[in-house]
């Protein structure tokens, strides 16, 4: 499984969530954001959010990003 996170620096941040395997679910802060690539909104003032990904309702895998920093370049 091959997950990338692209970070813009724009006040609230655009990222890309992508999983290859279209089967497994992908979820930010526990809510569910779709499968394969999903574009999430980080909400104006958010520290970290936590991304995990699942499948048949079992996580697989789990990562906090943290967005303190302003230097990103994340890819799992």
């Amino acid at each position: 499984m091959v997950s990338t996170l692209l970070i813009s620096c724009a006040t609230s941040i655009p990222i890309s969530l992508l999983c290859n395997e279209q089967h497994v679910e992908i979820y930010v802060d526990e809510e569910y954001v779709g499968r394969g690539q999903v574009n999430y909104i980080v909400p104006k003032g958010t520290d970290y959010i936590k991304v995990s990904c699942r499948e048949n309702g079992v996580e697989i895998y789990n990562i906090e990003f943290s967005f303190e920093n302003k230097e990103f370049d994340y890819e799992i």
